[in-house]
């Protein structure tokens, strides 16, 4: 995020983040018990930090403009707003190995309590841009279309699919047709597995989403 400024300049550009977002950023934690080659990890077994490199301060000094959301959703502009404080099925957790270090060394599971999405309005329905979806793309889906009471036409983003089974990635698909969500863009941690289910099942819906692609809804 910082090389981006840095390129493109801070100028009329604000983020918006969940209140606390700073708090615990760079004590972030994925623990591998096996030993997988991801972009975050060199192939060992053992805890590897996955929050931010940059602080508050960090973006004030570039001129950055924060907004700290403290209620559970605000409107940023016409049609676009954004969402926080998901509601939480407890038995669909999909982030196990995703954890936050204490001060004093022990590991907990992250609550992500920082995780925000944003929901577009369309013609065609609710657009959700979700980011890793740490707290359950379903907890997001679920609670966007229940607060906005609006059609979901397209969930675009990374499901944190990838460590998931297969009894949870097809409640996920089972939802979403139940849904009738039309446009499903799967990113990087949204797994192979999950990827190559959602495929089979629903191929006239979904693609592969990476970074720089554009996509047009009115």
């Amino acid at each position: 995020m910082i090389p981006y400024f840095d390129t493109y300049g801070a100028e009329g550009k604000t983020l918006f983040v969940k209140k606390g977002f700073f708090d615990k950023a760079d004590g972030k934690y994925y623990y591998d018990s096996v030993g997988q080659k991801f972009d975050f990890t060199d192939g060992t077994k053992g805890y590897f930090p996955v929050g931010i490199n940059f602080d508050e301060q960090d973006l004030l000094d570039r001129g950055v403009a924060i907004e700290y959301l403290d209620t559970s959703s605000v409107k940023i502009a016409d049609g676009v707003t954004v969402y926080g404080s998901f509601d939480k099925d407890p038995s669909f957790q999909l982030a196990p190995n995703m954890l936050e270090k204490g001060e004093d060394g022990t590991y907990e599971v992250d609550d992500f309590d920082e995780e925000v999405a944003v929901a577009v309005e369309t013609s065609k329905g609710l657009v959700i841009l979700s980011g890793c979806s740490h707290s359950g793309i379903l907890n997001i889906v679920n609670t966007i279309q229940e607060r906005s009471g609006e059609k979901v036409y397209a969930v675009i983003g990374g499901f944190h699919l990838l460590d998931a089974d297969e009894a949870t990635i097809q409640e996920t698909i089972d939802r979403f047709k139940e849904l009738g969500v039309q446009q499903i863009g799967l990113s990087h941690c949204t797994g192979p597995k999950a990827t190559a289910m959602f495929q089979e099942q629903m191929p006239e819906q979904t693609f592969l989403n990476t970074t720089g692609s554009v996509y047009t809804v009115e």
